[in-house]
């Protein structure tokens, strides 16, 4: 039986594990996607607070295991 897909590492190599977003890692995602350098080319609106990160997350972690897939970009 298939590990539950928050769990599950999807790619690992020495130095990188890519795996699964969390609920826990909405802190990290604010950081990230709330930074408007990181948003410069691509359109999108960063993150005005961490709630922001974590409705995203709350919606993510619920639907990517019907899709099968992740999406590796909020917004």
């Amino acid at each position: 039986m298939p590990r539950p897909m928050e769990e599950e590492i999807v790619a690992e190599t020495a130095r990188l594990a890519i795996r699964w977003w969390r609920k826990e890692d909405a802190e990290a995602l604010f950081r990230i996607f709330g930074d408007p350098a990181v948003h410069r080319y691509s359109g999108a609106v960063p993150y005005a607070n961490v709630d922001q990160a974590r409705a995203w997350l709350e919606r993510e972690v619920e639907l990517a295991p019907a899709r099968g897939f992740g999406l590796g970009t909020p917004g």
